[in-house]
Protein backbone atom coordinates (compact mmCIF):
# COMPACT_ATOMS: atom_id res chain seq x y z
CA UNK A 1 0.00 0.00 0.00
CA UNK A 2 2.97 2.13 -0.56
CA UNK A 3 1.24 3.50 -3.32
CA UNK A 4 -1.69 4.75 -1.49
CA UNK A 5 0.84 6.77 1.08
CA UNK A 6 0.84 10.03 -0.14
CA UNK A 7 -2.65 10.25 -0.83
CA UNK A 8 -3.41 9.42 2.24
CA UNK A 9 -1.20 12.17 4.35
CA UNK A 10 -1.59 14.32 1.60
CA UNK A 11 -4.85 15.04 0.29
CA UNK A 12 -6.68 12.85 2.63
CA UNK A 13 -4.69 13.97 5.56
CA UNK A 14 -4.40 11.03 7.64
CA UNK A 15 -2.32 10.84 10.37
CA UNK A 16 -0.35 7.63 9.84
CA UNK A 17 -2.31 5.58 12.61
CA UNK A 18 -5.43 6.37 11.24
CA UNK A 19 -3.64 5.14 7.74
CA UNK A 20 -3.17 1.85 8.98
CA UNK A 21 -6.71 1.35 10.65
CA UNK A 22 -8.44 1.72 7.41
CA UNK A 23 -9.89 -1.17 5.48
CA UNK A 24 -9.52 -1.05 1.69
CA UNK A 25 -12.86 -0.11 1.11
CA UNK A 26 -12.96 2.68 3.76
CA UNK A 27 -9.93 4.07 1.86
CA UNK A 28 -11.15 3.84 -1.59
CA UNK A 29 -14.47 5.83 0.01
CA UNK A 30 -12.57 8.64 1.38
CA UNK A 31 -11.33 8.59 -2.21
CA UNK A 32 -14.09 9.35 -3.64
CA UNK A 33 -15.15 11.91 -1.37
CA UNK A 34 -12.55 13.88 -1.81
CA UNK A 35 -12.61 13.35 -5.51
CA UNK A 36 -16.53 14.12 -5.40
CA UNK A 37 -15.30 17.82 -3.15
CA UNK A 38 -12.70 18.60 -6.00
CA UNK A 39 -15.23 18.21 -8.48
CA UNK A 40 -18.00 20.04 -6.53
CA UNK A 41 -14.90 22.89 -6.01
CA UNK A 42 -14.43 23.27 -9.69
CA UNK A 43 -17.79 24.36 -10.31
CA UNK A 44 -18.31 26.68 -7.39
CA UNK A 45 -15.00 28.37 -8.99
CA UNK A 46 -16.87 28.29 -12.66
CA UNK A 47 -19.67 29.69 -11.43
CA UNK A 48 -17.84 32.42 -9.90
CA UNK A 49 -15.49 33.38 -12.46
CA UNK A 50 -19.37 33.75 -14.43
CA UNK A 51 -20.56 35.71 -11.84
CA UNK A 52 -17.14 37.99 -11.86
CA UNK A 53 -16.89 38.00 -15.60
CA UNK A 54 -20.99 39.18 -15.62
CA UNK A 55 -20.14 41.99 -13.51
CA UNK A 56 -17.07 43.07 -15.31
CA UNK A 57 -18.60 42.83 -18.70
CA UNK A 58 -20.79 45.71 -17.62
CA UNK A 59 -18.11 48.02 -16.39
CA UNK A 60 -16.07 47.46 -19.07
CA UNK A 61 -19.45 48.30 -21.50
CA UNK A 62 -20.45 51.31 -19.49
CA UNK A 63 -17.15 53.18 -18.91
CA UNK A 64 -16.58 52.75 -22.82
CA UNK A 65 -13.19 53.90 -22.32
CA UNK A 66 -10.96 50.79 -23.26
CA UNK A 67 -13.60 48.62 -25.68
CA UNK A 68 -14.58 49.59 -29.24
CA UNK A 69 -17.36 47.07 -29.18
CA UNK A 70 -19.38 45.30 -26.04
CA UNK A 71 -18.10 42.65 -24.40
CA UNK A 72 -20.05 39.73 -22.71
CA UNK A 73 -19.91 38.09 -19.87
CA UNK A 74 -19.25 34.46 -21.60
CA UNK A 75 -16.56 36.12 -24.09
CA UNK A 76 -14.24 37.50 -20.55
CA UNK A 77 -14.79 33.74 -19.22
CA UNK A 78 -14.25 31.81 -22.21
CA UNK A 79 -10.51 31.61 -21.47
CA UNK A 80 -10.87 30.81 -17.94
CA UNK A 81 -13.04 28.41 -17.85
CA UNK A 82 -10.95 26.79 -21.10
CA UNK A 83 -7.62 26.60 -18.62
CA UNK A 84 -9.69 25.03 -15.66
CA UNK A 85 -11.38 22.35 -18.27
CA UNK A 86 -7.86 21.87 -19.74
CA UNK A 87 -5.51 21.25 -16.47
CA UNK A 88 -3.17 23.72 -14.97
CA UNK A 89 -0.19 23.62 -16.82
CA UNK A 90 -0.19 25.63 -19.88
CA UNK A 91 1.99 25.91 -22.86
CA UNK A 92 3.69 28.83 -24.17
CA UNK A 93 1.51 28.42 -27.38
CA UNK A 94 -1.45 28.41 -25.05
CA UNK A 95 -1.12 31.89 -23.51
CA UNK A 96 -0.41 33.00 -27.06
CA UNK A 97 -3.49 32.15 -28.13
CA UNK A 98 -5.10 33.66 -25.29
CA UNK A 99 -3.35 36.65 -25.42
CA UNK A 100 -4.36 37.01 -29.44
CA UNK A 101 -7.96 36.16 -28.58
CA UNK A 102 -8.45 38.75 -25.88
CA UNK A 103 -6.28 41.39 -28.04
CA UNK A 104 -9.28 40.80 -30.44
CA UNK A 105 -11.90 41.16 -28.10
CA UNK A 106 -10.49 43.72 -26.62
CA UNK A 107 -9.13 45.13 -29.77
CA UNK A 108 -5.61 45.83 -28.37
CA UNK A 109 -2.56 46.98 -30.96
CA UNK A 110 -0.20 44.05 -31.08
CA UNK A 111 2.41 46.14 -29.03
CA UNK A 112 0.16 46.70 -26.14
CA UNK A 113 -1.35 49.60 -24.63
CA UNK A 114 0.19 52.64 -23.67
CA UNK A 115 0.45 54.36 -20.70
CA UNK A 116 -0.37 58.03 -20.29
CA UNK A 117 2.61 60.32 -18.52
Amino acid sequence: MAWAEPVAYGELALKPREFERLQPHEYYALCDGYEYRQRRRRVEVGNEIFVYSYFVAHLLNISGKYLKKNISPKELCKPLLDAMSGGEKRSVQDRKQDEEYLRRIFDLPPEGVKEDG
